[in-house]
């Protein structure tokens, strides 16, 4: 029959898988006894054969797998043109026994496959193993440790939540910092950190995204070194991490005094006493030029303690005094017109002309009922002997569990209550904006991965010395640490 002769023939051309390819593949010469063959199948019977490189091999044994597949596509060809009953029950019959054949050489190759990309990612893996391994090692040989952050947010104020028309601020914000700290603890340590902020506002380095036409502007927010002549002592200079501060409707977490700081610091020095730290500090706050003649001196001590009365109860304590010299200059400021009041303090200046001579008391309750939610109850007063009127400032606050481990999350609650005079404005929580104000805010974290945190605040805020309907503040970002 047509078909077994045609079968026949190219069983002794020994020919391989057929594919598409040119009408003599490449690697058969134009003399080659077989070349005339090959160009006729292509131009006579519409048949081509080779490799998908267009080579025809033709040296090369043909395989089981090879013979079924070239079958296949020979009864295929065959299917759509007029064959008897008997060709056409013999197709049937080989495309029936050439299917396990077929099926067989699929999954051959794709096993072979498979262990090719298995092979393909694990050198991949360790050739990124050993890039991390090698910084790794780089970073180790340096004395210094190098880490940051990056941190991005929305923040949306309004005195009616539901109008963005009516928005005080509606806009994503940025803020970067990356820091240099000497490693371990020696007799002489240093440190730095480079911030990218808004620098125009000490208790709000975010930065406006946005600003197409602003020059982002950078600065050392921390350069300082520490001589520790003894374990238990330790007298820092330059400008570094506030430590005198409970809560921010004292100094926001974000003002990095500037000046010296000594302190002497003890841990387990009696039963049920985990530290003891006793802190002073003097530090200097300079305006701008033209804006105040001296700089203000800011005197600060403090007293810290944390108590383990049980495994269920741990109490911290801090008790300080800040003693502010030179404070009036900060009142009344002979600001050009075309700069705004709020351009060069940061926030309003709501304090009077009384002085600022500041008690602060802090205590924190911890009930570590699970290790991963420990329930925790905190109370942060402030009280200016200097003044006669609306001098004090209070916050309380409940936060039940922690971000310190992925898949870890916190809730909390504050409420702050902060009169005119109970604090220097200028340095109070950006998010209050100043004195005279009170506040109910709920908080939430959560940590997603090892150094990725996400939070968002909401806050409504009120002044104290008048009517007005307050003003909501909804914050919410994520931060990167590296």
């Amino acid at each position: 029959m047509k078909l077994l002769s045609t079968l026949s023939l190219l069983g002794l051309l020994s020919l391989s898988l057929p594919v598409w390819a040119e009408t003599v593949p490449s690697d058969v010469p134009s003399d080659h006894w077989a070349a005339q063959a090959l160009s006729d199948l292509s131009s006579k019977y519409g048949f081509q054969l080779g490799y998908p490189d267009g080579t025809f091999r033709g040296e090369r044994p043909v395989t089981r797998y090879e013979m079924a597949a070239l079958l296949v596509k020979l009864l295929q060809q065959q299917a759509g043109k007029n064959v008897s009953p008997e060709d056409q029950t013999l197709i049937a019959r080989l495309r029936a026994a050439l299917a396990p054949e077929l099926e067989t050489w699929k999954n051959e190759q794709q096993e072979a496959l498979d262990l090719l990309r298995d092979e393909t990612d694990r050198l991949a893996d360790a050739q990124m193993s050993l890039k991390d391994d090698f910084a790794q090692a780089l970073l180790k040989s340096l004395p210094f440790d190098l880490s940051g952050d990056i941190a991005l947010r929305y923040e949306l104020a309004s005195a009616e939540p539901g109008d963005f028309s009516k928005a005080l601020i509606n806009t994503p914000q940025s803020r970067v910092t990356l820091s240099l700290n000497s490693r371990g603890q020696n007799v002489f340590d240093y440190g730095a950190r480079l911030s990218v902020g808004n620098l125009r506002n000490p208790a709000n380095p975010w930065w406006r995204l946005g600003d197409f036409n602003a020059r982002v502007e950078f600065a050392l927010d921390r350069f300082f070194i520490t001589w520790r002549p003894a374990p238990w002592a330790e007298v820092t200079a330059g400008k570094f991490r506030n430590t005198f501060a409970n809560s921010e409707i004292f100094m926001d977490t974000d003002v990095q005094p500037e000046g010296a700081m000594q302190r002497l610091s003890f841990s387990n020095v009696l039963p049920g006493v985990r530290h003891l730290s006793l802190s002073a500090g003097e530090f200097l706050i300079n305006m701008p030029s033209g804006y105040a003649s001296q700089p203000i001196l800011q005197l600060s001590g403090k007293a810290d303690a944390g108590f383990t009365i049980a495994n269920w109860l741990e109490i911290d304590a801090s008790a300080a005094y800040h003693q502010y010299v030179g404070e009036s200059q900060l009142q009344n400021l002979p600001v050009p017109v075309v700069v705004p009041r709020e351009a060069v303090l940061g926030n309003e200046m709501r304090n009077t002309e009384e002085g600022l001579a500041l008690l602060n008391g802090g205590l924190k309750i911890t009930l570590p009922f699970s290790p991963d939610f420990p329930l925790q109850l905190a109370g942060d007063y402030l009280y200016n002997l200097a003044a006669t009127t609306a001098r004090q400032g209070y916050q309380g606050s409940i936060q039940l569990g922690h971000t310190r481990r992925p898949g870890n999350f916190f809730v909390a609650y504050v409420f702050k209550h902060l009169e005119a005079n109970g604090s220097l404005s200028l340095f109070v929580e950006d998010q209050l904006g100043g004195t005279d104000i009170m506040a109910h805010e709920g908080q939430v974290g959560v940590k997603v991965w090892d150094n990725t945190t996400l939070f968002s605040t909401v806050q409504w805020r009120q002044r104290l010395s008048t009517e007005d309907p307050g003003i909501w503040t909804v914050r919410a970002g994520i931060h990167q640490a590296f």
